[in-house]
């Protein structure tokens, strides 16, 4: 799809051949800035046919820069500033010619740039690419994969070329499904980093940690990146939602406590516990068991991505709130994105066009929470009818669960959701639970919830069942008259309230919401509502970047970009917009997962 999307008709072999073509170009190029050889026009015009170039010039894309074959004592330098050497002195080439040369180097040169600007495309999300699928494209192409063995390069491209860019870097990575595997992972990661450091006494087998004095120029955090998947309902015996995700993730903790258990390295940089990708895949619920699991286990930094991407509004308010209360986010942890609490509903109103279809179940469950917390608002919004509301609700469970359900019944087992259902429901499992996971509650959990609200346990069940989720699953178009404007904003409010309320930090990351969410540029971003708290809670912001590699960005273009927001579109003076980043900083050197 990314490929087609790119260039119709495109093939992995076009592309080996591209590359093959531009290596062969910047040898000759190189061999011409540095060594004065020439180009020949003829067999750069008989290269530039792909067709016939293979045949008659081997070239292997991953050897060395052409710098270092020519000059061996730049083998100690990695690829990036040798090409910026490259390019310095290919400028200043093309500088030298007159208008009316026609150089063999210039034609090469432009060709050149016409392959690293269509390579580009593979891993840079594009600037007419919108929404989460773009996105994950570039995250599963496998394209990065050969740069990021070593992370060495990773390393040197965030810390700029000086290595004295930034003083902490919070890096995430992917939990594996053995602890060797795990440990490998964190062994190549804190390599790459020592080596960035040149911190030559750094030896992880031997339990030599890198040292302080590397250490106060720069400070390595790692967080657990736990994955959203999309759920394989169309599988026989399957008694819950996102079975085999659970399963995952349970494989995955384990590991990756027991890769924990015996590594003071390990211990000391994986500090913090994340979910993250496509939310359309996974619901927050499904984490939650993974996040009691460590915090039971001594953990206490946890953010979870969330808001980003949603059907609709209420949908992406709902989540930000289940967040918060499924997975027990506490003072000092984070919710990453959260743009449905912030954007403004006019807006997404005009991008979704009116007209919003989602599941059955998705709208019952959205219902449930806009009529919980539009009950109990201090200032109920005018216009708006709870009894309507009310119907819709008892009319959507009746049409899925195919009985008639009281409103406090269909409340309760929405909330019992981040009980662990492979425990719930699976009786073969409780005898095993209490020996196998004595320390984690969560049969105790289920046991209390069955004493105090049996039926609503029951319907629990049954939301998990194959049965109730296909008719859940049945889409329908959202009753917009429901709700008004004012009726959306106090439902943000009522969220951002909550944050506010447990000191959790909003994690923004501006260059992604851009790129994925519901916005053409800067100017419409949310932040600058958070920034300027008129009236509204306000929980602390601090900025992020999200993919760095892939949304092309960095956390200093992440400040440029609020810095020019709020001097060109909020009309700050440059005095007062560094006041704002200032706090912006502290902010993230306050609620880092050190």
């Amino acid at each position: 799809e990314q490929l087609f999307q790119i260039e119709e008709g495109l093939t992995q072999k076009q592309i080996y051949d591209r590359l093959r073509l531009a290596g062969i170009l910047r040898d000759w190029m190189v061999g011409h800035l540095f060594m004065g050889e020439s180009i020949c026009p003829v067999r750069l015009k008989f290269i530039a046919n792909l067709k016939a170039m293979p045949l008659l010039y081997d070239h292997t894309p991953m050897r060395p820069h052409p710098l270092i074959r020519r000059y061996p004592l730049l083998k100690n330098f990695n690829s990036m500033p040798l090409e910026a050497l490259f390019y310095v002195a290919a400028f200043r080439k093309i500088e030298d010619l007159k208008t009316s040369d026609d150089s063999p180097f210039a034609h090469a040169f432009y060709l050149y740039l016409l392959i690293l600007g269509f390579f580009n495309k593979l891993v840079v999300q594009q600037t007419e690419q919108n929404g989460f699928d773009q996105f994950q494209k570039i995250t599963v192409n496998g394209v990065r994969s050969a740069s990021e063995r070593t992370y060495l390069r990773r390393f040197d491209q965030i810390n700029g070329n000086q290595c004295d860019y930034l003083g902490f870097i919070e890096g995430r990575f992917s939990p594996q499904k053995s602890a060797s595997k795990n440990r490998r992972l964190i062994k190549n990661i804190l390599q790459g980093f020592a080596k960035h450091l040149q911190d030559k006494d750094f030896d992880f087998d031997q339990s030599r940690d890198i040292s302080k004095k590397s250490e106060e120029r720069l400070q390595l955090r790692l967080t657990a990146h736990f994955i959203k998947k999309a759920d394989k309902v169309e599988e026989q015996g399957i008694k819950v939602r996102h079975h085999h995700l659970r399963l995952e993730l349970e494989q995955k903790g384990q590991a990756l406590l027991a890769a924990r258990l015996n590594s003071g390295i390990i211990k000391k940089y994986v500090t913090g516990i994340d979910a993250a990708a496509n939310e359309m895949h996974a619901p927050p619920e499904v984490f939650a068991p993974i996040f009691r699991l460590f915090r039971r286990r001594g953990f206490v930094h946890f953010t979870y991505h969330v808001g980003e991407d949603f059907v609709h509004l209420i949908s992406g308010i709902r989540a930000i709130h289940e967040a918060i209360h499924f997975l027990d986010l506490r003072a000092g942890n984070r919710s990453g994105h959260a743009t449905a609490i912030g954007i403004d509903p006019k807006l997404w109103l005009s991008v979704t066009g009116g007209r919003v279809v989602l599941t059955k179940q998705e709208w019952l469950d959205d219902l449930l929470f806009a009529y919980d917390r539009l009950k109990e608002a201090k200032e109920r919004p005018p216009h708006i009818s709870l009894h309507k509301i009310h119907d819709r609700i008892e009319e959507l469970g009746h049409q899925i669960y195919k009985r008639h359900l009281p409103i406090t019944i269909l409340k309760k087992a929405w909330a019992f959701r981040k009980i662990d259902p492979l425990v719930a429901c699976y009786t073969e499992r409780n005898r095993t639970e209490k020996l196998i996971f004595e320390d984690q509650d969560e049969w105790g959990t289920v046991i209390k919830a069955r004493k105090s609200h049996a039926e609503a346990l029951r319907l629990f069940s049954e939301y998990h069942q194959a049965a109730f989720s296909k008719r859940g699953a049945e889409l329908i178009e959202a009753d917009h008259k429901l709700f008004n404007m004012e009726s959306l904003l106090e439902l943000q409010r009522s969220v951002l309230q909550d944050l506010h309320d447990r000191q959790i930090v909003i994690e923004s990351m501006p260059s992604s919401n851009v790129r994925i969410s519901f916005y053409n540029d800067y100017s419409q971003h949310h932040i600058w509502r958070w920034l300027e708290r008129k009236g509204e809670p306000s929980p602390a912001v601090c900025l992020a970047t999200d993919d760095p590699g892939i949304f092309a960005t960095s956390i200093f273009n992440e400040y440029a970009h609020i810095f020019e927001g709020l001097t060109m579109k909020e009309g700050k003076s440059s005095d007062e917009a560094m006041t704002i980043l200032k706090r912006l900083v502290i902010n993230a050197k306050t609620f880092r997962f050190k």
